[in-house]
């Protein structure tokens, strides 16, 4: 059993977003809790060994994949999860008034280290 507290789990912070990061020391995933501004939006960005799924928990957001030149946006509300495939381009973007709260699951293969988060997130802008 790999318990990680909620307290105990690590914060980034900057003027758009509130992250909270889960991160099993012996497991090939990670849990981000993110409170996501109004107006504010990742920038298009792909994964080319993590697979990457968002639940929205609270408020309004749009995700979007990009494929062949082409945006294709939906939007989330409270619920639903999308997941997005490795190697597509993609960005997350608040257009609502109101704070939203995303829980994001990112996952390796088996036998993959846990490092390639950090390093498997390419910028697409």
């Amino acid at each position: 059993m790999d318990l990680i507290r909620k307290l105990d789990a690590p914060i980034h912070e900057d003027s758009s977003e509130f992250r909270r990061y889960w991160l099993p020391t012996d497991s090939p995933f990670e849990v981000i809790e993110a409170l996501i501004q109004p107006g504010a939006r990742q920038r298009t960005h792909s994964h080319a060994i993590v697979r990457e799924a968002v639940m929205l928990m609270e408020g309004e957001i749009f995700v979007a994949e990009v494929t062949k030149g082409q945006e294709m946006e939906k939007r989330l509300n409270p619920g639903d999860l999308v997941v997005f495939g490795c190697g597509v381009p993609h960005y997350v973007v608040n257009r609502s008034t109101g704070v939203a709260r995303a829980l994001t699951f990112k996952f390796l293969g088996d036998k993959k280290d846990s490092s390639l988060f950090a390093s498997d997130k390419s910028n697409t802008e």
